[in-house]
């Protein structure tokens, strides 16, 4: 997840598009999730935006799940799986 400080260096910053927001988080910040791209960028269909860059403009994107606690106990013991994409260097 992102620090603070980090968290403050992208909201002060303005992008033309969701998808300049979600280019520049993978160049310079690293992963990014779901929650983090719709928080950051406004952006609802980050799986979207990921099939473009690696279809389109050929980035190489990994796939990493992780389990990230919900807020009941009621789904799944109170865990869910979520994709975070990174950049291959």
């Amino acid at each position: 997840m992102v620090d603070l400080l980090t968290k403050c260096k992208v909201m002060e910053r303005k992008f033309e598009t969701q998808m300049d927001g979600v280019k520049f988080h993978l160049k310079h910040i690293g992963g990014l999730t779901q929650k983090e791209a719709t928080e950051y960028y406004g952006c609802r269909r980050l799986s979207s935006k990921i099939h473009r860059l690696r279809h389109e403009l050929g980035w190489k994107i990994k796939t990493t799940e992780m389990k990230v606690q919900t807020g009941t106990r009621m789904v799944s013991r109170g865990t869910s799986v979520v994709a975070k994409y990174e950049l291959n260097k």
